[in-house]
């Protein structure tokens, strides 16, 4: 079984890269995120449930895993996302 890591760069440039083992693919997963400065948010929160969803994602209840405090975490879909729509979620933001 082979386990597989895709990666893309703009504009049209995309590969994928297979490992044999699952551990090796999270070992990348981990080093990618840690060289391009993106990070899942399971990293940070446990999420708890589902509690809305709209055109532009889903809101959700989750836990901070180190403060244990709760937050509503809106996680919104980037593909589907417009220069305009970008600004007006930035200034939402």
């Amino acid at each position: 079984m082979f386990y597989p890591v895709g990666i893309s760069l703009p504009p049209k440039y995309s590969r994928t890269i297979y490992f044999n083992s699952e551990e090796l693919q999270n070992n990348w997963y981990r080093v990618l995120a840690q060289v391009s400065e993106t990070y899942l948010l399971e990293d940070f929160y446990t999420v708890i449930k589902d509690l809305g969803e709209g055109s532009m994602g889903v809101v959700r209840l989750a836990k901070h895993k180190r403060t244990g405090k709760q937050y509503a975490v809106k996680c919104m879909k980037k593909a589907k996302r417009n220069e305009n729509e970008s600004l007006l979620q930035k200034r939402e933001i």
